[in-house]
C-alpha cells in the first residue's frame, strides 16, 4: 500500500515556500495540505506540538516518517522519491556550503528591521505582525503549560529578534552580511543559470523564497545591484513553479490593490 503524504505550512512563510517550490519542482504531489495560521498561533498548540516540538513550519510527513526543516525534507524527498525528477546538485560540495550560507541569513531582521527612522515607519504594519506573534506566543505559553519549556526558547528568540530589528545599527549589521553573501552568490552566477549551474536544484528552492521575501519587504534594489543575481532573479520568477507559490496578494494594510511589492 503507497504512503500518503501530508504537508503542514504557512503560505507566507519564507521555509514552507522552500518546500512549496521545491515540490512543484520535483512534480511530486502531496496528498493533503494542511495550512498553519501561524497570526493566530496554531503552531504554538498542544496539537501541533505533539507533531514537531520545536512549533515551526513546514513539516512533511510520509507514512509514520514525520520530518521538519525544510533542509531535511528536501533531502529525504531527494532520496525517497528517487522516480521522481532529479532536482539534486552535481557541485555537492560546494552547494552544501551554499545552502549552509542562505540558511544563515537573518531573514527576519532583514524583512522586518529597518534602516532609519524614515525606514521603519514604511515598515510600521510589518512590525505590528510581528509584535502580534510574539504576544501570541506569550499567550500560549500562559494556556500550555505542558509545552511552555518548547515555547519559552522561541519566546525569547522573539525578544531578541524584536530589540534588533527597532536597532538601526544591528539592522546595518545584518545587511552588511548579506550583501557580503550577495556578492559571493553574484559571483558564483557567473557563466551559469542557476546556483549549481545550468540545472535547477533544490538549492535554488531554498534560495528563491529568501531573494521573494527581501523583494516583497520593499528591497528590491538590494537584489538588481548585483548583474548576475538580478538576472537570476528575473529567471527563477519566469518559472511555473515560483507563479504557483508566490502568486499571493499582498498582505500588508493600505497597500495599493495589485501592488507589486513581492
Amino acid at each position: 500500500m503507497t504512503q500518503t503524504t501530508k504537508l503542514y505550512y504557512n503560505t507566507r512563510s519564507v521555509f514552507s515556500s522552500v518546500i512549496r517550490l521545491y515540490l512543484h519542482e520535483k512534480g511530486l504531489t502531496v496528498d493533503e495540505l494542511v495550512h498553519i495560521d501561524l497570526a493566530k498561533g496554531e503552531q504554538n498548540t498542544p496539537e501541533f506540538h505533539s507533531l514537531n516540538p520545536q512549533t515551526k513550519v513546514p513539516v512533511f510527513v510520509h507514512g509514520s516518517e514525520v520530518i521538519p526543516d525544510s533542509r531535511e525534507i528536501t533531502s529525504y524527498i531527494e532520496k525517497t522519491f528517487g522516480e521522481l525528477k532529479d532536482l539534486a546538485p552535481t557541485h555537492t560540495e560546494e552547494a552544501a556550503r551554499t545552502l549552509h550560507e542562505i540558511h544563515q541569513l537573518p531573514v527576519a531582521v532583514l524583512t522586518f528591521g529597518a534602516q532609519s527612522k524614515e525606514e521603519q515607519e514604511t515598515k510600521s504594519a510589518t512590525l505590528k505582525m510581528v509584535k502580534v506573534r510574539h504576544e501570541n506566543l506569550k499567550k500560549a505559553i500562559e494556556d500550555y503549560p505542558g509545552i511552555a519549556q518548547d515555547l519559552t526558547p522561541k519566546l525569547q528568540g522573539m525578544d531578541g529578534l524584536l530589540s534588533t530589528i527597532e536597532d538601526f545599527p544591528k539592522v546595518q549589521d545584518a545587511w552588511k552580511r548579506a550583501d557580503a553573501f550577495f556578492t559571493s552568490v553574484d559571483a558564483l552566477l557567473e557563466g551559469r543559470t542557476f546556483l549549481d549551474g545550468d540545472k535547477y536544484t533544490y538549492i535554488d528552492s531554498h534560495f528563491t523564497p529568501i531573494l521573494s521575501r527581501i523583494s516583497f519587504s520593499g528591497q528590491r534594489q538590494k537584489i538588481l545591484q548585483y548583474p548576475n543575481l538580478a538576472r537570476y532573479w528575473e529567471t527563477v520568477q519566469a518559472r511555473e513553479s515560483y507563479k504557483t507559490v508566490f502568486d499571493l496578494p499582498c498582505s500588508i494594510p493600505n497597500h495599493p490593490k495589485g501592488c507589486t511589492c513581492r
